[in-house]
C-alpha cells in the first residue's frame, strides 16, 4: 500500500466517481480511497489496455480503459497526469481522473 501512495504527489487530485467526495485531495484522503479500492478489487479479474500509443499522447499522460468483472461488469477510463519529467516512467502522478464508459 505504501509503494502505491507513494507513486502520487503530495498534492495529487483524483476525480473519482464511487464516492460522495467526487475530488481527494493530497496523500491522507487518496490514502483511504486506495485502501477501499484495493478492498473492493479482492476477487475481480481486471482487463486493462492503453489506449494511445506513447507518441500520440501528451508527454505526461497515461490513458488507460479498464473492465472489471465480478458477476457484473464495469469500464471505466483512468487519466493519468504526472509532473514535469524527463521520462513518463520517472514522474510522480499529479492528478488521476476516472469515468465510467458505457
Amino acid at each position: 500500500m505504501v509503494g502505491l501512495l507513494n507513486m502520487f504527489s503530495d498534492k495529487a487530485v483524483i476525480d473519482e466517481p464511487f464516492s460522495k467526495l467526487k475530488s481527494l485531495r493530497g496523500r491522507s484522503e487518496i490514502e483511504s480511497f486506495l485502501k477501499t479500492v484495493i478492498m473492493v478489487n479482492s476477487g475481480m479479474h481486471q482487463e486493462l489496455k492503453i489506449e494511445k500509443s506513447e507518441h500520440e499522447r501528451s508527454k505526461n499522460q497515461i490513458v488507460v480503459t479498464a473492465i472489471f468483472h465480478k458477476g457484473n461488469s464495469i469500464k471505466c477510463r483512468f487519466i493519468f497526469e504526472l509532473n514535469g519529467c524527463e521520462k513518463i516512467d520517472s514522474g510522480m502522478i499529479q492528478s488521476l481522473a476516472i469515468h465510467f464508459i458505457d
